[in-house]
């Protein structure tokens, strides 16, 4: 969902660019390149919300549970600073360049998509446990569990050694 919103932004900004660049050369006569200019803002609107509806989840999946209410502290500030930036730079910079302006944020959003194709893990059709041993890595209680299963049997069996009682108490 990340990728295709972020895919998403970019074709309909990237149209908007052209709509718009298009319209202005022609002194916005054609009223029918305008609103296929709305259109795209709209269009915008459809896929800015697709991969915003998982920024907490995402965030939640990331952090660590001891760190967790930091990283949204984090993440909201993040979005609150992202917002501050765009309600006061977007009108100074399209006043000042225009529609050409619209082509910095095609920049922004191609930016976006590849910290998300080479950074952002994969978790689609992971279990949770999973998902603790790919950001956690191969030092997760689970993974632990799943390299001693020995140990595993051996409490089942009621027999407790030190590995085992490592494992639950730490």
């Amino acid at each position: 969902m990340w990728l295709i919103g972020m895919g998403g932004m970019f074709v309909a900004f990237l149209l908007l660019t052209v709509f718009t660049g298009v319209n202005a050369g022609i002194d916005y006569e054609n009223h029918a390149l305008g609103r296929a200019t709305i259109f795209t803002i709209f269009l915008f609107g459809v896929f800015y919300k697709m991969p915003g509806c998982m920024l907490n989840s995402y965030v939640a999946e990331v952090a660590p549970f001891d760190l967790r209410a930091k990283a949204f502290v984090i993440s909201s500030f993040g979005d609150a600073a992202a917002n501050i930036f765009s309600g006061y730079t977007n009108p100074i910079g399209l006043g000042a360049i225009g529609w050409r302006y619209y082509i910095v944020w095609c920049c922004v959003l191609v930016s976006n998509f590849c910290i998300i194709y080479f950074f952002y893990p994969e978790t689609k059709n992971l279990s949770l446990e999973e998902v603790a041993q790919l950001f956690d890595g191969p030092s997760s209680v689970e993974a632990k569990l799943n390299e001693g299963g020995y140990e595993v049997e051996e409490e089942k069996r009621g027999e407790v050694n030190e590995a085992t009682t490592a494992i639950h108490i730490g």
